[in-house]
């Protein structure tokens, strides 16, 4: 029966969507997690007369699979008062109290150290205190935040104030005035919250409600994505072959799901009932319109090469299980992207102004069309986006994959030369990378290979300026290298066409900026030599960006070109020159030309390797082979590009023990990691565009110098940074030669590689 095979590509789909949802709650399990113990300073007396001085410390230990023992002690005045072997393998809470005798007349600095880590806070010592009996009380409570006040409060301790819903801790906060005032964002189930505010002997509670928000149910949405998918492949596209339906039909999926909510929001009417609507009648729409392609249907099932298991397994593995061995699955930069989509989700608005970066006052100006693509299906699904994350990935390696291989098919490669130097293409750092992190780079990529490929088939039509944009709605630095490209393909005679391509594609994407660009002006890059398009990659970084194809070339291609096997052609020779001058360009003036210089490196490799070099079966088993083993080399390498356990733990401590409101100086480098797992303010972060130079220079200064005004300039109450290192450029030495630490301040928490400060 006809339908019986089409119903199985419907059902295929709904099912790899379904494991793809399925597998993220066992991601991270298989990680190779190194084993710390995190030191939380919860309370402390910060002034005292003549009672003994106290503090209370949690020890909480991370993935020990034995006993270790390490030395505690307690130091005031370079004198120790308490010492003790601690078991730092077990959970634990110290409560620890010694004489006031042992403090001097006023400012001490209590040093509790723990093997070759610590933490410590300053008390000081008076001849006389006067308690007083602190007052809570609830200002107002709704859905979005709970305000009240602390008042008459005698500030003798550091104490948490515990905000608790529904009987579990929610977070607390510290108050640090006699009379201060809270508004903070709770973590609330819908309908009716019990919330209890909780200081000292005295509590507040009151009763918040919130509403039900709609949600389609997973397996009817995920039902509508793989029947827009499947109407795509069976309908729409039916006529064309197997590599192109694949890559229109994700193509207009990602598009329709980056279109659609951008409309709907710039409208203010972005909602789940309304993309779901439009989504099912689109896709009936398409299939009524399209319903003869459906009669033309031919779906043939043959043997897979060697070469194609292996490109259709990593796309598989990197979607769904790669992610188990890694620590998270942003990078402390990806973690930028999903942030800003899960942002657009959870508000239904292009926000203005970024609620966290720069202290809540950066402009919300990198709108990138990942954003809509992400956020419209976290909506449609009601999946926050880690769950969302595999789809796209497994959606964006197919179509990088197979938009690669149209374009060698393009080229005339033979088939299985386009296998192994796609292969060896996606074993590029900056590609793998993003096939495992940032899925916002593989989209665009994608959209840009397809546009080549579509340009160099029929280059006098508007296809590849629309694939183009869609290129750079996500990243428009994608429209100068579809230029480069293009014209070293097709030499300079062409480049009327290449550039019409690249015009109609500025347009669109210019359009779709044009309300970033009424709002806050051109882009403007902050520390652009630094940070910004203008920085440079020694060479060395270069050379291992690319190294699988730079091995492959010195094995295989040299003794083949010095042997004479081979000789290179002009076409070979221009795209070679070019590769040579892109990796100058990456070394000295911008690196992020590095797709450029990958796809074309591909290319050379591609136009030069000879086709007989697969007529003996036994070189296609050994170069499977050996890709396998980069492959596997790749990935154990790729794993260490994810946020680490030890951050991920500091900061469910900042987001379970600070305010929502605080404002926090944190290394830039990790402002983007730190914002997305706390949801706090920060001062600064290295995202350039519309950003302040100023407050990334200031953050950077205060790491260096400790400058106290800094923090008062801007009302810091935290700090966080890593315990020997400061990136204060992309690459190179970064390592500080003794720990950075802040002793003018309080430092409530470590875990040898993360520290966090508090200024009182």
């Amino acid at each position: 029966m006809r339908f019986s095979q089409e119903f199985k590509i419907f059902a295929g789909i709904f099912l790899i969507l379904f494991l793809a949802v399925f597998t993220t709650g066992y991601w991270h399990s298989l990680a190779t997690k190194p084993a710390f113990t995190e030191m939380q300073l919860k309370s402390f007396d910060k002034k005292i007369a003549e009672n003994d001085a106290c503090f209370n410390l949690n020890l909480e230990p991370n993935n020990f699979d034995r006993k270790k023992i390490e030395k505690l002690n307690v130091t005031v005045n370079k004198k120790i008062l308490i010492e003790k072997k601690i078991d730092v393998s077990q959970k634990q809470t110290l409560n620890e109290c010694f004489s006031s005798e042992e403090l001097e007349s006023g400012d001490n600095i209590v040093f509790i150290n723990l093997g070759n880590d610590r933490v410590f806070y300053h008390i000081q010592k008076t001849d006389f205190l006067e308690q007083q009996n602190p007052k809570i009380s609830i200002v107002s409570a709704n859905e979005n935040e709970i305000v009240f006040k602390i008042e008459n409060n005698d500030l003798q301790k550091y104490e948490p104030a515990t905000i608790l819903v529904n009987g579990k801790k929610d977070h607390s906060v510290f108050p640090s005035k006699k009379n201060q005032e809270f508004s903070e964002k709770l973590s609330l189930q819908p309908g009716e919250n019990n919330v209890k505010i909780v200081f000292g002997n005295q509590s507040e509670e009151t009763i918040v409600q919130k509403k039900e928000t709609f949600h389609i149910p997973l397996v009817l949405s995920l039902a509508i994505i793989a029947g827009l998918l499947s109407v795509l492949f069976l309908f729409v596209f039916a006529k064309k072959n197997l590599l192109e339906r694949t890559a229109y039909s994700i193509a207009s999926f990602f598009g329709f799901m980056g279109v659609i909510p951008f409309i709907l929001l710039n409208a203010n009417i972005f909602s789940a009932e309304l993309m779901a609507l439009i989504t099912v009648f689109f896709t009936l729409g398409l299939a009524f319109y399209f319903k003869k392609n459906f009669q033309k249907n031919k779906i043939k099932i043959r043997k897979l090469s060697y070469f194609e298991i292996l490109l259709i397994g990593f796309i598989l593995f990197s979607a769904l299980f790669f992610h188990l061995f890694t620590e998270n699955y942003v990078s402390l930069w990806t973690s930028f992207y999903e942030r800003q989509a899960t942002l657009i989700a959870q508000t239904h608005e292009i926000p203005v102004i970024d609620p966290f970066s720069e202290l809540g006052t950066k402009p919300f100006g990198y709108v990138s069309g990942y954003f809509f693509i992400n956020a419209a299906l976290q909506v449609l699904t009601g999946l926050p986006g880690s769950n969302i994350f595999p789809i796209i990935t497994l959606l964006a390696g197919t179509m990088i994959l197979v938009s690669m291989l149209l374009l060698l098919k393009e080229l005339k490669i033979e088939t299985k030369i386009a296998y192994l130097i796609t292969a060896l293409f996606f074993m590029s750092g900056f590609i793998f990378g993003d096939l495992m992190f940032n899925i916002r780079h593989t989209i665009s990529f994608s959209f840009m290979l397809l546009a080549l490929a579509v340009f160099l088939k029929e280059n006098n039509k508007i296809t590849p300026g629309i694939l183009l944009a869609f290129a750079g709605f996500m990243q428009p630095l994608l429209l100068a290298f579809f230029g480069i490209i293009g014209v070293v393909l097709l030499g300079f005679k062409k480049i009327v066409p290449v550039l019409k391509q690249v015009l109609i594609a500025s347009v669109l994407v210019l359009i779709s900026f044009s309300q970033v660009i009424l709002r806050h002006g051109f882009v403007t890059q902050a520390n652009a030599s630094v940070w910004g398009y203008n920085f440079g990659m020694p060479w060395p970084g270069v050379i291992l960006d690319t190294l699988a194809m730079s091995l492959f070339s010195l094995i295989v291609l040299m003794p083949m070109f010095l042997t004479k096997k081979i000789k290179l052609n002009h076409e070979s020779k221009k795209i070679l020159a070019t590769v040579l001058i892109l990796a100058l360009v990456q070394t000295f003036i911008s690196y992020r030309v590095n797709i450029a210089t990958a796809l074309l490196f591909a290319l050379f490799i591609a136009k030069t390797l000879p086709e007989k070099i697969f007529k003996q079966k036994f070189a296609e088993h050994a170069l499977s082979l050996a890709l396998i083993l980069g492959l596997i080399t790749t990935f154990t390498a790729m794993t260490m590009f994810s946020t680490p356990a030890s951050e991920i733990e500091m900061a469910s401590f900042l987001k379970e023990n600070t305010s929502t409101e605080a404002n926090f100086l944190v290394e830039p480098a990790l402002g983007h990691s730190v914002v997305f797992l706390t949801e706090r303010k920060i001062l600064s972060d290295l995202a350039v565009e519309y950003a302040d130079s100023e407050k990334i220079n200031e953050s950077f200064e205060f790491l260096q110098t400790g400058k106290n005004v800094i923090l008062k300039k801007h009302g810091i109450k935290y700090v966080v940074n890593r315990s020997i290192f400061i990136e204060s450029q992309p690459v190179g030495s970064n390592l500080q030669p003794e720990k950075i630490e802040f002793e003018q301040l309080d430092k409530i928490y470590s875990n040898g590689s993360f520290y966090v400060h508090l200024r009182s």
